[in-house]
């Protein structure tokens, strides 16, 4: 696959295992038929992600933008419930 693959130990500490592989560059398939119809009724619907890594709420975020969905995020409950209250206003 072209990449690589490897390891570092030091005794007492641990082993960090690695890899390396190069992807082709993938974008979000668009949408046809059935699938576009029920995606454009959620067209600028908000969603918000609450927790978990900055990481992982861009991941899912960028998926969701990509369907015209309007994101936010926040890193725990109580700033989610801030966010909600403000947009209830």
């Amino acid at each position: 696959m072209g990449g690589r693959i490897g390891v570092a130990s030091e005794q007492g500490r641990g082993s960090t295992f690695w890899f390396t592989i190069a992807f082709a560059d993938a974008s979000v398939p668009s949408a046809s038929g059935a699938d576009a119809s029920v995606l454009s009724r959620f067209e600028g619907t908000s969603v918000l992600f609450v927790g978990g890594t900055p990481n992982e709420r861009a991941v899912l975020g960028e998926h969701c933008a990509a369907w015209a969905l309007s994101v936010s995020e926040v890193d725990d409950a109580k700033q989610a419930l801030s966010l909600l209250s403000r947009s209830a206003e």
